[in-house]
């Protein structure tokens, strides 16, 4: 499917040229690609993600009105819950460190917002206000106006997509307008933002204004990103002035051929609540109870495109292993999976995904960004191959000391009889090329950099 999409791009590339909000749309088209070719559907996720946009219209709202040198946008999912408070695990630890004061965050519903008394960010709000309402314009003039556009009928006829290009450009340029009028305005000395290409329009809004935007990392880069490598020339005002990444590997290899980062734009800073729990982590009284009875304890990460194919595995395991303990870290709303026929299969949602895989002996998934995570939290990886997935995103990239790639449920059987337990502090230290240490650290070099 990646080499389809890299094809078309490339036999395209003339034509591509021609459309300038390819560098934006791209990304789309590829996940499109990627939904039908899992065919997966998330119906539920999506209904429950409008309510909460609803219901969060106006949260925070009276914060707007204060002038601030440094915007934030991220989404409730980045939150964890520390010392009783929900801390943004990306975005707090910078604000902490340029005076909360100054900055101001926008938050999406992820699935949904948090009581502000509840969350660490002192001064945020909800950006769901300028989305519903761009949304809502760009359905009546796309309504009014009906424009054809013969490059992206192209382009959904030869992949066999069906996207409404007229509706997702207008809706990118009000979005784009409102956030530009916004930055005039207010005159941010830098903003940063969690996952650039799903907002685009704001990146693209500040750097026309030549303000600073920084991409915070979320989740898994590696070797075949779309929206961080392209086989054709993209337009840098959609792209950020820096990625701070987790480690020195997106260095190294994002800024390499077709990267979309040069290597002066990338700063490694490593991960604040990975570093904080490996740190300060203790066991959960309440699954400790539940562990205790089982031989070995695997913490199983979901991936939206191939849930059910890699609960099928897991199903099986847990049938073949019943001396095993399989905990589910659910991608969404717990009553979508089917666990309720297996004693020894559990979903435990007390705890995040990181505090699940401290309480493991090995940590599975196919693809998820978590691959990277866990061995920094002393955790070995057991990656199930579907659809080449694995071997896409992580060949090469982690450690043989800290993950093992399987291609079926025999092969599994095959490696687990040869199990023999490990020192977690080596696990750790075979990540570290992948997720550096002395996180505050490495922050307060790059902002003092920024001279902001």
């Amino acid at each position: 499917m990646l080499n389809k999409f890299n094809n078309f791009e490339k036999d395209n590339l003339q034509l591509l040229k021609k459309e300038k909000l390819w560098t934006f749309m791209r990304v789309k088209v590829y996940y499109e690609l990627l939904a039908k070719s899992s065919k997966t559907t998330h119906s539920s996720k999506n209904l429950n993600t409008k309510i909460n946009y609803i219901f969060s219209f106006f949260y925070g709202f009276t914060n707007f009105f204060k002038k601030y040198d440094f915007y934030f946008f991220s989404d409730s999912g980045q939150r964890k819950k520390i010392n009783g408070k929900y801390v943004d695990k990306l975005t707090d630890p910078i604000i902490k460190y340029l005076n909360p004061n100054r900055c101001l965050q926008f938050e999406l519903p992820s699935p949904q917002l948090y009581k502000k008394k509840n969350i660490e960010t002192k001064n945020v709000i909800s950006q769901t206000t300028i989305e519903i309402f761009s949304y809502v314009l760009a359905k009546i003039y796309v309504t009014i106006k009906k424009n054809r556009n013969t490059i992206y009928e192209y382009i959904n006829k030869e992949l066999d997509l069906n996207i409404n290009y007229n509706f997702y450009s207008v809706f990118f340029n009000i979005r784009y307008s409102l956030f530009k009028f916004l930055f005039k305005i207010m005159k941010p000395k830098a903003i940063f933002v969690v996952c650039y290409y799903d907002k685009a329009y704001i990146v693209k809004a500040a750097k026309d204004l030549n303000i600073i935007v920084v991409e915070l990392q979320h989740g898994i880069i590696g070797k075949v990103h779309p929206a961080y490598y392209s086989n054709i020339l993209l337009n840098n005002s959609y792209i950020p002035d820096y990625l701070l990444s987790f480690g020195l590997y997106e260095k190294e290899i994002v800024s390499q051929k077709n990267g979309i980062y040069n290597l002066n734009q990338i700063h490694p800073i490593g991960h604040y609540y990975i570093e904080y729990l490996y740190n300060n982590f203790t066991l959960n009284k309440n699954l400790t109870k539940q562990i205790k009875n089982y031989d070995l304890i695997f913490s199983v990460t979901l991936q939206d495109s191939i849930t059910d194919k890699l609960l099928d595995i897991i199903e099986e395991l847990a049938e073949a292993y019943q001396n095993y303990l399989f905990i589910i870290i659910p991608r969404e709303e717990l009553e979508r999976y089917r666990t309720q026929n297996f004693k020894n299969i559990i979903l435990f949602n007390e705890l995040d995904c990181y505090q699940k895989t401290l309480h493991s002996d090995f940590h599975i998934t196919a693809y998820s960004s978590c691959a990277i995570e866990a061995p920094s939290l002393g955790v070995k990886n057991i990656l199930f191959n579907i659809n080449n997935f694995s071997r896409n995103y992580f060949d090469g990239l982690l450690s043989e000391d800290n993950t093992v790639i399987v291609d079926s449920v025999e092969e599994f059987d095959r490696w687990i009889n040869l199990y023999s337990s490990y020192n977690s502090i080596e696990v750790v230290d075979s990540n570290k090329y992948l997720i550096q240490t002395l996180y505050a650290k490495n922050i307060k070099v790059f902002i003092e950099g920024l001279e902001i």
